[in-house]
């Protein structure tokens, strides 16, 4: 069915604030329908509305607005072997791709290693563990 609208993040709200450690699934891997009933939707400016699918990609993308580094969420698709991939965040000036995971499942893992095959020169960085990372700890917080 539909995916319930929870919520709008928008940045210069930020009482509004990230189901976290509160939240049921936080810290579990994802099982079928990940995502799905957990997301929200996220004001990029420079992107408009996205739905975000995650607490750890919505920590991303507050941290990302926060430090004016400007990002398009799934903004390209890749052709790999079989299927297709769109990493999460592109940082517009460095030109680089953020891949935010909670947990790192074996057909993710693959993607990862098939980008390097079929594109070798697109950089994709994972960002893992966002809720232990120092580099979010002020968004997490707040």
């Amino acid at each position: 069915g539909m995916t319930p609208v929870h919520w709008i993040y928008r940045p210069e709200k930020s009482r509004v604030r990230c189901v976290g450690v509160g939240n049921p699934m936080y810290g579990r891997p994802p099982g079928r329908g990940a995502g799905w009933g957990r997301g929200c939707y996220f004001d990029n400016p420079s992107q408009g509305l996205v739905w975000l699918r995650s607490p750890d990609e919505l920590v991303v993308a507050k941290y990302l607005v926060a430090n004016d580094e400007p990002f398009l969420y799934e903004h390209r698709r890749f052709y790999l072997d079989q299927k297709t991939y769109r990493p999460d965040m592109y940082l517009i000036r460095k030109d680089l791709y953020w891949e935010v995971k909670g947990w790192l499942d074996p057909k993710s893992k693959q993607k990862l290693e098939e980008m390097k095959i079929f594109y070798p020169e697109v950089k994709v960085e994972l960002i893992m563990n966002v809720f232990k990372d120092p580099r979010f700890k002020e968004v997490v917080d707040s």
